[in-house]
């Protein structure tokens, strides 16, 4: 054999072996950076199963818990059963009344047309399926959750045990309701409010999550602008902190359904407290509770929960000086809304060639779908 071609032929053979060389080296590293994934997620697994260490964990502990104990599920099934009786058909009546004289626009109820770009089943895409529907879906999935988390957080003041003595009873229903509405030691508008932006913050992803979910069947796409509005009212108005503040109130005057045995002499807070176990007496509990409870959730449903929200839906989609989502203009530097900026960008990306053309117009569509402003 000639000397070049054995020279070649030992050079091969070696270029094998350093090749089969590094790729063992490649393996080992590959399985050592694997390996400490692995024990990274581990350790935060063992982190989050620490109530301590987490939140969410720690609230979802408090769900469970109060959804065990009869009178917490009693509570909560109370106001979910009466939300959706009372509250539900108030507010897609309060939509129409407020939104009936809108001829054109997102907030156009009824349209002429089954399936359009603002329109599906004749019925306005923003108004009704992304407002009222996607409130109402959000409701099932989420409501005796955010019950209980409000339950948690008032049974550690005074509780649900507030009774009101024979005097306080006589003067009626509203004027109990109100002494716990202005409590500013257990109920304050501020504790409220930090409670209801904390939950909100903790609970941004999973939100965003369902919200996207809801909005691919109803809109056929991620609306950035009312995700914006919708929290920008959460965390800067004061509204979810005085709806936090106005549902605990009921809460804490809800043994005003006693009234009638308070009045008759039994001291319910005191040497009588024993009768209020008695099966009798928590069936008379229960009957005059629910009545309350029907009560409240119309009063609050007709003079604040809707008109406040009517109101600040017609200003966050449209006003004259402002033009559309004119909530979120307020905040975007600039006149182009934000899923316009995403747009552009897009557009940017596909005349760099960066992206395809067909690329490029899928990303947009998850975000301009159905919006004929924008395209």
């Amino acid at each position: 054999m000639p000397d070049d071609i054995e020279q070649m032929v030992v050079k091969v053979a070696q270029e094998k072996d350093i090749a089969e060389k590094t790729r063992q080296a490649t393996d080992h590293l590959i399985r050592g950076f694997l390996k400490r994934v692995a024990q990274s997620l581990e350790e935060r697994a063992q982190n989050n199963l620490n109530s301590g260490r987490s939140l969410q964990i720690q609230r979802a502990e408090d769900s469970n818990r109060l959804l065990k104990d009869p009178e917490s599920l009693a509570r909560a099934t109370r106001q979910q059963i009466t939300h959706f009786m009372i509250d539900k058909p108030i507010e897609i009546l309060f939509t129409f009344i407020f939104l009936a004289g809108v001829d054109q626009g997102i907030l156009k109820i009824l349209h002429d047309q089954a399936f359009t770009e603002e329109a599906w089943f004749h019925l306005g895409r923003y108004s009704i399926w992304a407002g009222f529907f996607s409130g109402l879906v959000l409701d099932v999935l989420a409501g005796m959750w955010l019950k209980t988390q409000m339950d948690s957080r008032l049974e550690q003041t005074e509780g649900f045990d507030n009774l009101p003595n024979e005097k306080e009873a006589e003067k009626g229903y509203l004027s109990w309701l109100m002494k716990q509405f202005f409590d500013k030691k257990d109920n304050s508008w501020w504790d409220n409010q930090k409670f209801a932006i904390k939950l909100a913050y903790a609970n941004l992803l999973p939100a965003t999550v369902n919200v996207a979910l809801i909005w691919a069947v109803t809109l056929g796409r991620f609306d950035i602008e009312l995700f914006l509005a919708g929290y920008m009212v959460y965390f800067v108005t004061p509204f979810m902190g005085l709806g936090f503040k106005l549902e605990n109130a009921y809460e804490k005057s809800a043994q005003y359904a006693y009234r009638k045995l308070i009045e008759n002499g039994l001291k319910l807070g005191g040497e009588d407290k024993k009768y209020l176990s008695h099966p009798d007496v928590q069936k008379y509990y229960m009957k005059e509770s629910s009545k309350l409870r029907r009560r409240f959730n119309y009063g609050h449903a007709l003079i604040y929960d809707n008109p406040i929200g009517n109101l600040i839906q017609i200003f966050s989609a449209t006003s004259t000086a402002l033009g559309s989502f004119s909530l979120v203009r307020i905040f975007t530097p600039g006149t182009e809304l934000p899923t316009q900026y995403w747009s552009n960008f897009m557009d940017f990306l596909e005349g760099k060639q960066i992206l395809s053309e067909d690329f490029a117009e899928k990303c947009k569509s998850i975000f301009t779908n159905n919006r004929p402003d924008i395209k």
